[in-house]
């Protein structure tokens, strides 16, 4: 009974022991318990990790005292073997420094074992996994010289496999002792016999040199030069994890050696800057990450400001074009408020405005007698041709960087290439350069600004220009306004008067102005685009310009080129913003007029007739300049009259009676009835077009706010082999080009299916395509290479772009955006350049076949019969069509494209044509497009 009763007792308690628990979970202590359990399970794990450290800590022991007996082959062959065994399953709690450094003499005495490979394999294969275990294994092995041993099995291989585990050993020692290695050859070691290797080894071997490269020393440059040619040579590989590995040593290299000239030469020598300018070309195949990519063009940047070689090389390349590729595509909007990005890397744009700096030398008045200087000086007076195609190419993009709202140090970096080509250009030279571009207008935009460096440099531009142009560009400074910017910087007083946003009241004393316009830059700008400077130096460095450097040059401008006459106000201003000014008054005056006497409708008349007459020198003949635009007070006239007089209010009161909604509408009406009529009839745009392009204009001179993403996503890069072999950000279609049937002009070329740009046009695929097709052109190519006796190469633009296509379509950048043909998804297929394209909309569970014909100009448009699916020619083709007008016609499922569109709008036309298709279900851009003839 008594065994019962406690029984039941205890029953009882653990029964309230449960609901105690329930209670708790209730109540949301039950974390107290899983707390309570997981602190239990640390403690046995802890526990059996002990056990475990304690375990191979005897087993390390017993292996160690038979390595170090003279023993037969096998057993030093099974103690290896236990001892790798050991190594790959235990912690680095279980070896220790002193462990370390017993087991070190051994493994190297070993790995130098000549009668037995698999001593040799086994030794270093332990020295390996010791390394990756404890890493401070590294130390001990180099002090007992384990890396010349490394480095020697390497530089005279007789077995594979050995070999193969040197490159392991050697990568592991290179993390924590990089310049042990550097001392005992590693780098030769390693690259001597690459190519022998498999990709993943070859990884593992430029690893070993990243990591030397890394802690290179400024002494003693030679045990890593000698490694350029092979470096350079790899470059090439197709392996972009090679080519990354390869280019962040040479990168590496050049920032070591950038202060000594002849070892900038020594790397130019080796085809190192024919490399690099291919890797950072859009059309190149291999596309590297951000920071190489922009490192690659930094390391440009080194080697032209130290070698004159670099810099000749670099113009023979026409490297202006690359760079006026990679200003044009880059994304402005990302800015550049700081000049480092977190990763130690300097943003692309300001490597891009770096390089151009040092491509031209340094201006007559800044520079010091430097040989660099008078070389690259030397150079452009013997090569104008290099020159003025340098100008052509990136003058317009620079202009356009500054104009899209680059912020206040690219603005600065732009100006400073501007102001070096405008200087070195010849009269004749410049004036070709600056007929495309209205310099005038861009620097009455520029004296906006609000920073003394930039005023500077805008002022010394004008200035040139003056000397060299003064005839041509003379007027046009009056008329854009860049008078009046100048004298405003000289009469602070006088810019009160103007609209136009010029900057006025310059004090310059230079710290306090440096730090409220330069606050977005960490240094003085100055040394913005100082490539021979360090950036502790430059930060540390004070302002190069005098004080009063902004107001000599202004007014040694307006003395030496502005007549007395022209510094009135009256007289500098041009007819045209006269009349405008006038009429802006009117019309203000008119409707302060019909205000007053509350008889506005009685002035519509005179309204009409104003506005009548601004519209016609809005669209006159004499072109009317975003200043005079601005200055002439149009803009706030027309918002006055419209608002009746409400915009010009300082207190706006209840003006929404019936009487006033009326007015206004009758003004939005007279309003409309002008500027959306055309009053010429051979002109194309309506007169409020041409007012909407003047406004935009105007706002753009106006503010000078950059636009910075904070975050931006990270955009997929796509190859398009057609029209340019270019990378874009936006999906390409997959497409075969197939001649049209009964077509006897044209080449077959149906064979490839190639990458085009969706967004380009029929006239630039055309342009790709015909040197392709065109079948008399290749027959007489044909025909010369028979009397030659040889078979000669397709074009070099051809071959490298056909050469990109099969990659491309593996690759994940391109294969993400296109995938494979799907149920309900589009299947195009292109002709060639003179071909006719043929569209169908594929309904779920069918394959559509799309297919595009290449036909001739001269034939003009078919029309399939019903159900036809090719387009079939009537006639023969006229091969002698040699006229500017097409030469290709594009059709899609027997519908002509219109040439006027771009391939994806005329897509999207024709599936909007299609009844039986819906839109939603359209999914073009995702799609793989197929064509056949």
């Amino acid at each position: 009974m008594m065994v019962r009763w406690k029984l039941r007792l205890l029953l009882r308690r653990r029964a309230g022991q449960r609901e105690s628990l329930r209670r708790i979970q209730r109540m949301g202590h039950v974390i107290l318990k899983d707390q309570v359990m997981e602190s239990i399970d640390r403690i046995v794990l802890r526990d059996y990790q002990r056990s475990r450290s304690s375990g191979d800590h005897g087993k390390l022991k017993r292996i160690l005292s038979s390595l170090s007996e003279e023993v037969e082959d096998s057993g030093q062959l099974a103690a290896l073997t236990e001892l790798c065994e050991v190594l790959s399953f235990c912690s680095e709690s279980s070896m220790s420094s002193l462990m370390s450094d017993s087991f070190s003499p051994a493994l190297v005495k070993l790995a130098k074992h000549e009668c037995n490979p698999d001593i040799m394999l086994l030794a270093i294969r332990a020295i390996t996994y010791m390394c990756d275990v404890f890493p401070r294994s590294a130390g001990f092995l180099v002090r007992h010289d384990a890396v010349p041993a490394l480095c020697q099995r390497l530089m005279a291989i007789e077995y594979m496999d050995v070999a193969e585990q040197c490159l392991q050993a050697l990568e592991k020692i290179s993390r924590d002792q990089p310049l042990a290695c550097l001392q005992s050859g590693a780098i030769m070691a390693v690259l001597n016999y690459i190519d022998f290797f498999s990709t993943s080894l070859q990884r593992v071997a430029l690893s070993t040199v990243v990591n030397i490269c890394k802690k290179l020393p400024s002494e003693c440059p030679s045990p890593f030069m000698e490694a350029v040619p092979i470096l350079c040579n790899l470059l090439q590989y197709e392996d972009r994890q090679l080519v990354e590995n390869v280019a962040m040593c040479l990168i590496k290299i050049a920032d070591r050696v950038s202060q000594s000239p002849e070892m900038l030469d020594e790397l130019c020598k080796h085809g190192l800057i024919d490399q690099a300018t291919h890797l950072i070309n859009l059309n190149s195949r291999t596309t590297l990450s951000q920071s190489i990519y922009t490192g690659l063009i930094g390391l440009l940047v080194k080697l032209a400001s130290g070698s004159f070689v670099a810099v000749r090389t670099l113009f023979e390349l026409n490297i202006s074009s690359i760079l006026k590729d990679i200003l044009s595509s880059y994304d402005l909007s990302h800015g550049m408020p700081v000049l480092h990005m977190a990763d130690g890397h300097c943003n692309q744009v300001h490597e891009v405005l770096n390089l151009l700096n040092e491509l031209l030398p340094t201006l007559a008045r800044d520079q010091e007698d430097v040989p660099l200087v008078s070389d690259k000086e030397s150079f452009l007076v013997d090569h104008p041709d290099l020159l003025q195609k340098f100008g052509m190419d990136i003058l317009p993009n620079l202009i356009q960087v500054v104009n899209s709202g680059a912020n206040l140090y690219v603005c600065y970096g732009c100006l400073s290439i501007i102001n070096k080509l405008v200087y070195f250009s010849k009269r004749d030279m410049l004036l070709e350069l600056l007929k495309t571009t209205n310099i005038s207008s861009f620097l009455a935009g520029v004296f906006t600004r609000k920073d003394h460096h930039v005023l500077i440099l805008a002022l010394q531009i004008a200035e040139t220009v003056l000397q060299k142009l003064s005839d041509y560009f003379l007027n046009s400074f009056i008329k854009e306004g860049v008078f009046f910017a100048v004298d405003a910087l000289l009469m602070p007083e006088k810019c009160l008067q103007l609209m136009f946003p010029v900057f006025s009241g310059i004090q310059l004393s230079i710290d306090s102005s440096q730090k409220s316009a330069a606050r977005e830059v960490l240094r003085c700008l100055c040394y913005a685009f100082d490539a021979g400077q360090s950036p502790l130096a430059s930060e540390m460095g004070s302002c190069k310009l005098e004080k009063d450097c902004v107001h000599n040059l202004a007014e040694r401008i307006r003395t030496n080129y502005f007549a007395t006459d022209v510094h009135n106000s009256e007289k500098g201003l041009t007819d045209i913003l006269q009349k405008l000014k006038t009429f802006s008054a009117a019309l203000t005056d008119l409707v302060n007029i019909s205000i007053d006497d509350d008889a506005s409708a009685q002035h519509e008349e005179k309204f009409y007739c104003i506005l009548h007459q601004i519209l016609e020198k809005l669209n006159g003949s004499e072109p009317i300049s975003t200043f005079e635009f601005i200055e002439s007070g149009i803009v706030k006239s027309l918002m006055n009259y419209l608002s009746n007089g409400l915009y010009l209010r300082e207190k706006l009161e209840n003006e929404c009676e019936l009487s006033y909604i009326y007015i206004v509408e009758k003004r939005f009406e007279a309003f409309a009835r002008l500027f959306l009529s055309l009053m010429d009839p051979l002109s194309e745009d309506l007169p409020l077009s041409v007012l909407i392009r003047k406004l935009q204009s105007a706002l753009s001179s106006v503010e000078n706010f950059p636009v910075i993403l904070g975050h931006a996503s990270k955009q997929k890069n796509f190859y398009a082999t057609v029209p340019n072999g270019r990378c874009t950000t936006h999906p390409c279609f997959k497409v075969r080009f197939v001649r049209g049937e009964r077509e006897t002009c044209l080449c077959d070329y149906s064979e490839d299916v190639l990458t085009v740009d969706s967004f380009s046009s029929l006239d630039a695929i055309e342009g790709f395509l015909w040197p392709k097709v065109d079948k008399t052109k290749n027959e007489h190519i044909e025909s010369a290479n028979q009397s030659i006796g040889q078979t000669k190469s397709p074009p070099s633009d051809a071959c490298s772009l056909e050469g990109k296509v099969p990659d491309l379509m593996e690759s994940d950048s391109v294969s993400s955006g296109l995938p494979e043909m799907q149920e309900g998804e589009a299947n195009l297929s292109h002709s060639v350049p003179e071909e006719a394209v043929n569209l169908r909309q594929t309904t779920p569970g069918e394959t559509s076949m799309g297919e595009i014909h290449s036909v001739s100009a001269s034939q003009g448009p078919h029309c399939p019969s019903e159900g036809d699916t090719s387009v079939k020619t009537q006639n023969p083709v006229s091969c002698s069509n040699e006229d500017d007008s097409p030469k290709l016609l594009f059709y899609l499922e027997g519908y002509q494209l219109d040439r006027a569109l771009t391939l994806y709008q005329a897509i999207l036309q024709q599936q909007l044509k299609a009844d039986h298709e819906i839109i939603s279900r359209c999914k073009i851009v995702d799609s793989s497009i197929h064509a056949d003839i």
